[in-house]
């Protein structure tokens, strides 16, 4: 007894409090939110936000599905958050590789257009890349909306593998050419591999930036088979603009499980792969 007394102190009382007050204001809102989707829409206007539902009311998911075509706006979000992250691998792995381990003259000055592409807002685009768009054939397109979250993308992803890539010792890649190995081979089979934390890391960012876009899913596509999740929850609106607040809790819900599936199941290489580029080898 007397030694589980001695690890009792007040800086660790003081930390136990401060991290429970810190999870239960990040789990609130999504407990409020999954228990609200239980509810009736006359429920939800007279109880207060944080008593759970006097009757559950399963129905809510499979109306919000139907009516709302909750699975078709799925497959959409699907399909631009695959291909984008898809892409922006596919572009911004190689392209790390070269800004930060290759010598060449434009490398530093490549390595800066990208950095200034992080800070532009990409609200002061939406414009001129929508008439770019609509010159190529590409709005109402999901090529075209594919193509629009991987330009936004690429910056921030080529800046976080640079950093990554940094902490690679040079000694390495000289040891893999000695060994005979090539650019590609090395770059395949050496480099990628280090970087896998990185990689998650990088997947998570961007599969949340897209799957929960809404600005520019209502710019570029207004067709609706190809409306991605977003702006699919704006059809729960019912007469005099009324929404069915019950219904659109229940479709929020089921849209937020891809995300929250993810991050369980990568939480640890998410964690890994956001602190190894300050850990220098």
């Amino acid at each position: 007894m007397n030694a589980v007394k001695k690890r009792i102190t007040l800086p660790g009382v003081l930390k136990g409090i401060i991290v429970a007050i810190v999870l239960l204001i990040t789990l609130y809102p999504i407990l409020w939110l999954i228990t609200s989707s239980f509810k009736t829409n006359s429920e939800l206007a007279v109880t207060p936000m944080y008593k759970l539902p006097r009757q559950w009311v399963w129905q809510n998911f499979p109306n919000a599905w139907g009516r709302g075509n909750i699975g078709l706006f799925m497959i959409n979000s699907t399909i631009y958050t695959v291909g984008g992250i898809a892409l922006i691998l596919v572009l911004s792995l190689p392209a790390a590789f070269a800004l930060s381990k290759m010598r060449w003259k434009l490398s530093g000055t490549m390595q800066s257009i990208f950095t200034i592409g992080i800070t532009i807002p990409f609200q002061v685009t939406l414009i001129p890349l929508f008439i770019v768009l609509k010159d190529l054939h590409l709005v109402n397109n999901r090529l075209g909306m594919v193509l629009v979250y991987t330009a936004f993308g690429l910056p921030m992803a080529i800046f976080m593998f640079s950093n990554f890539f940094r902490t690679v010792p040079n000694e390495l890649l000289e040891a893999a050419f000695i060994d005979g190995c090539g650019l590609v081979r090395t770059f395949l089979w050496i480099m990628v591999p280090l970087v896998g934390n990185a990689t998650v890391t990088i997947v998570m960012l961007q599969f949340t930036r897209i799957w929960n876009d809404l600005l520019i899913s209502q710019t570029f596509v207004n067709t609706m088979t190809k409306k991605s999740l977003q702006t699919g929850l704006l059809m729960f609106i019912g007469e005099e603009a009324s929404r069915d607040w019950a219904l659109s809790f229940a479709a929020i819900t089921i849209g937020m499980l891809p995300t929250l599936f993810i991050y369980f199941f990568l939480n640890q290489s998410i964690i890994a792969g956001m602190t190894a580029g300050a850990i220098k080898g």
